[in-house]
């Protein structure tokens, strides 16, 4: 029996889910797997779509990962944690692929504004100093003491044959 309609059981793996099947999701499934809201998705998405537009309105060769499938890997990796590896397994494809595909999704929404965290300068203004008091006192680790071992060794007296014998 199938618990989830990416999961299949007949291998025991976990496989990825495609686009088609997050459309299927309802919101509360889609916040819970991806982390996000499906408009905040739509949103990212559109950003993607316009940047992958600029970058190739000379021409060129088309990407070979869908924008959503870099999406869905970058929200995944960032979600579970996961190493790029498994996800890479997951998707059925290389372990730099992922890594390319992560980076090129960081790189557009870090830059996009609606995605943008605001200056030093903006978060300073908009927050009260509040005073905070920390104990750091030093406290020794507690070790046992070395036993100090007398040793007392008797003086050797040296041993000499003697030349008197047979």
């Amino acid at each position: 029996m199938k618990c989830c309609s990416w999961f299949d059981n007949s291998r025991g793996k976990k496989q990825s889910m495609t686009p088609k099947q997050a459309k299927k999701l309802s919101d509360s499934e889609f916040k819970r797997y991806f982390g996000i809201k499906r408009a905040t998705y739509q949103h990212m998405l559109s950003i993607l779509q316009e940047a992958y537009n600029e970058q190739h309105r000379k021409g060129g060769r088309k990407a070979k990962i869908s924008l959503e499938n870099k999406l869905m890997i970058t929200l995944n990796h960032y979600r579970e944690y996961r190493r790029q590896f498994h996800i890479a397994q997951d998707f059925g494809m290389t372990e730099s692929a992922v890594c390319k595909a992560i980076q090129w999704v960081e790189s557009i929404l870090i830059i996009h504004k609606d995605f943008a965290l605001p200056s030093k300068k903006t978060l300073w203004q908009d927050n009260e100093l509040e005073t905070i008091l920390i104990d750091a006192t030093e406290v020794p680790i507690e070790r046992p003491k070395k036993a100090k071992t007398t040793i007392l060794r008797q003086k050797e007296t040296p041993y000499f044959k003697s030349t008197n014998c047979c």
